[in-house]
């Protein structure tokens, strides 16, 4: 069995690393529990060393990351902060995180489903008419026969208003689903294709772009940079499976719809799956907000839109965003099959 052998921040106010030693390839920025002395602390990987001269060194003891939960901007963030204040880098580590996680408490990497049952799809929402929300509601589950959290709030649905429906049994919580996460790999060996070259975009605008490919795609790649904040990002265009709407110009990249945000690399102030939402955005809080960034580099997100579309026209919007507006944006799209977009 393969011994690697790793440098491990500890949170004390220590300017150095500590060796340790594990059977699997860590990733930099995972957590794990290390023996040191008579107690265990949550360390940080920092590197992986080739071989160590150390004769004896203690194992790592327990893995609490399947996958590092800091990206690669932000490790050299925290190394810069370290050396630029002479901070001890296991302290300024711990500070990336809330306080559970400090702890070395799992991340829960869970979502929630609200279900219709069989009594709700059978039920007449005219039953419910002095209730109007809880009609309304009832009258979205009944089309779309499931929300997550963030389908609630797409839309407007309150979690009392769930409760209500769950005590009258029309609708139930589903057991909590496991997200798997994104393969950076996988995202990397993808073909892209330009739709929309980089294009300069302005403060608290609308911006209208059209596009001249006419190829079927699934999914989007939509880059900013460096970074900033976008308000929504509509794709008007057509299905190109779909008698239904054949000839139809839609917004493709609809929350309401069935299109989602599978990755991203930054959520700093702003949500990604906000650029999708219906409506105009409220204020900055409602759209895809970035952290600044201090070195090379853009931040991006990836979608995928309603299967088998044509693209015709882009809308982006940085409505309420002006001092903090990305200064230029791109998009590329791929198709993947059903099997292949599963396995991102």
């Amino acid at each position: 069995m393969e011994n690697f052998f790793y440098d491990i921040a500890l949170p004390l106010p220590l300017r150095q690393s500590f060796t340790y030693q594990h059977n699997d390839k860590l990733a930099k920025g995972t957590r794990v529990v290390v023996p040191f002395r008579n107690r265990k602390l949550v360390g940080y990987v920092l590197r992986k060393k080739t071989n160590s001269k150390i004769k004896s060194i203690k194992r790592i003891e327990k893995v609490l990351d399947e996958y590092s939960l800091l990206d690669i901007a932000s490790c050299d963030l925290i190394n810069w902060i370290s050396d630029y204040y002479k901070a001890p880098i296991g302290e300024v580590y711990k500070s990336f995180f809330p306080p559970l996680l400090r702890k070395g408490n799992s991340i829960d990497n869970s979502i929630e489903l609200f279900k219709i049952t069989n009594l709700g799809l059978l039920i007449n929402k005219d039953s419910l008419k002095r209730a109007k929300k809880q009609s309304e509601a009832l009258e979205v589950f009944q089309s779309k026969k499931e929300l997550s959290v963030s389908g609630l709030k797409a839309h407007n649905i309150s979690r009392a208003i769930v409760k209500e429906l769950e005590r009258k049994t029309y609708v139930e919580k589903k057991v909590s689903v496991k997200q798997n996460p994104v393969s950076k790999n996988k995202i990397n060996k993808l073909k892209w294709t330009s739709i929309l070259p980089k294009k300069k975009t302005k403060a608290n605008s609308h911006h209208f772009f059209t596009v001249k490919n006419k190829k079927i795609f699934t999914h989007i790649k939509f880059n900013i940079f460096p970074d900033g904040g976008v308000a929504r990002l509509r794709l008007y265009g057509s299905i190109g499976k779909s008698e239904k709407f054949k000839n139809k110009k839609i917004n493709l990249a609809s929350l309401l719809d069935g299109a989602s945000v599978i990755a991203c690399n930054n959520e700093h102030f702003g949500k990604a799956e906000n650029i999708l939402a219906p409506g105009k955005a409220k204020n900055m809080g409602d759209g895809w907000e970035t952290r600044r960034r201090r070195g090379k580099g853009n931040d991006w997100l990836i979608l995928n839109c309603i299967e088998g579309s044509f693209i015709d026209k882009i809308e982006i919007s940085t409505h309420h965003f002006k001092g903090n507006f990305p200064s230029h944006c791109s998009l590329q799209a791929a198709y993947l099959s059903s099997k292949s977009s599963k396995q991102i």
